[in-house]
């Protein structure tokens, strides 16, 4: 017959409010010895110096989790905020806040070398605004376009009616 092992004693049951309490005090600069201190002595916490030692290890945990983030996630999702905002101002024809959200994804993403002269945001959005322009330009008088229309609909219009030939 095989003995049994005793079962491991529990933690002790954190009370979260005296959690919350010490997640303050650490972030408040106190030296963990003093926030042990102060989970024995202080009136509205008198913990023993197991509970102490669990809550001060709990509030760390949670300190450490709400300072953590994944960098690959945060910038996925920057990166789809800035498209679904380049692709409205672009379908609202505010070409100007497109090239602003084009700088600033292009800065999150490193294209611009700032040592360069030749790749100064400012430089590269007035040849994408020319280029805007250029492309409006062509496209337009192929199809029955107003002036006010989104560039990517004369675009469609132009490629529809070439498909059709």
């Amino acid at each position: 017959m095989s003995k049994r092992k005793p079962p491991k004693p529990k933690p002790p049951r954190l009370d979260e409010e005296k959690v919350d309490r010490v997640v303050l005090m650490l972030v408040t600069l106190r030296s963990r010895g003093e926030v042990a201190r102060q989970c024995l002595d202080h009136p509205d916490l008198m913990l023993t110096a197991k509970e102490a030692t669990a809550t001060i290890d709990e509030a760390a945990s949670r300190i450490q989790l709400a300072a953590d983030y994944d960098r690959t996630h945060e910038l996925g999702q920057a990166i789809t905020r800035l498209d679904e905002l380049y692709a409205r101002a672009v379908k609202a024809q505010d070409y100007k806040t497109a090239l602003a959200v084009q700088r600033e994804l292009s800065k999150l993403t490193g294209l611009y070398n700032l040592d360069d002269e030749d790749n100064q945001p400012d430089q590269v959005a007035d040849e994408l605004i020319a280029e805007l322009a250029a492309t409006r330009d062509h496209l337009t008088p192929l199809v029955d376009s107003k002036p006010d229309d989104p560039l990517d609909e004369i675009a469609r219009r132009v490629v529809a009616r070439f498909l059709k030939r």
